[in-house]
């Protein structure tokens, strides 16, 4: 059942996000890039019961644009930062851009500028690459969503 519920509830943010959110994305420029991501534990390989998705896109002015939504944040956890890393499903590494430090943008929209290498990853580039977000009880990885096997 309780899968059921996270699904539907997805379901629904993502619809909302996308209906609430589109407008202001469309003053940056022509999307040529953009994303839904599931998180979960499972991906992060933590036990932590937290899942989210994380909406982003890319424009031509080289701005990402992005919102990430956590439920079920462990009882006396809290998040501390997120990051697009390089790497295959299961495979740990080295992230290339950072998005939010805190939980201050946490649900809102945020728009970043993009280096060229950056840009380059996320909208031409063939290698994996997977969204994290970090806790203080799961420093290294409290739930994951992988951008592209």
């Amino acid at each position: 059942m309780k899968s059921i519920l996270q699904i539907f509830t997805a379901i629904v943010l993502v619809l909302c996000s996308f209906l609430f959110s589109t407008p202001a994305l469309a003053q940056n420029g022509k999307v040529v890039w953009n994303a839904t991501i599931h998180m979960d534990a499972v991906q992060a390989e933590s036990t932590s019961d937290s899942w989210g998705l994380a909406i982003l896109r890319v424009t031509e002015d080289k701005k990402l644009t992005y919102k990430i939504i956590v439920h079920q944040v462990d009882e006396g956890d809290a998040l501390s930062n997120a990051h697009i890393h390089y790497g295959a499903r299961g495979v740990n590494s080295e992230f290339f851009i950072p998005m939010m430090a805190g939980v201050m943008n946490l649900g809102k929209n945020v728009t970043i500028q993009l280096t060229d290498h950056q840009y380059e990853v996320l909208v031409n580039g063939t290698q994996p690459i997977y969204i994290n977000v970090h806790s203080h009880t799961y420093p290294g990885d409290s739930i994951r969503g992988q951008i592209r096997d």
